[in-house]
């Protein structure tokens, strides 16, 4: 008997936060390490955001490396329409990312304030996984 399989999904990177922002500067809490992007066609986030205080925007971002981790492209955000994110239970279901000829990927999670002078906090648990079609 021969026997293949291909792998069509995996857990990550998971993680409890406490989030919390003065700025409108994008700041970011990595979620997972870097993955070859051969590996990921999809990617889906379960989070449970508690606590939410204050006008704290957050969301899922990626970044990219060409060839060496160590000089990485600028965090883009995952395309969800669903997003910023609020409080209570999130799952985004599975969105597509279209990453052509990179060969490395990392996920973070995005937050800040929209407006100067506000400010926000929130617990922040997360659990992230892909998946190829």
């Amino acid at each position: 008997m021969e026997l293949a399989y291909a792998r069509c999904g995996e857990l990550i990177g998971s993680g409890n936060w406490q989030i919390n922002s003065t700025t409108t500067s994008e700041q970011f809490q990595v979620i997972s390490g870097w993955l070859p992007t051969i590996l990921v066609e999809k990617v889906k986030l379960a989070a449970i955001c508690a606590g939410l205080t204050g006008n704290l925007e957050w969301r899922l971002a990626y970044r990219t490396a060409a060839t060496q981790k160590s000089l990485p492209s600028a965090w883009s955000n995952v395309t969800d329409a669903s997003a910023p994110y609020g409080t209570g239970e999130i799952n985004t279901g599975d969105l597509a990312l279209t990453l052509s000829l990179k060969m490395w990927v990392q996920f973070a999670v995005s937050y800040k304030v929209p407006a100067v002078g506000d400010s926000g906090q929130a617990s922040l648990t997360t659990a992230l996984g892909v998946r190829r079609s």
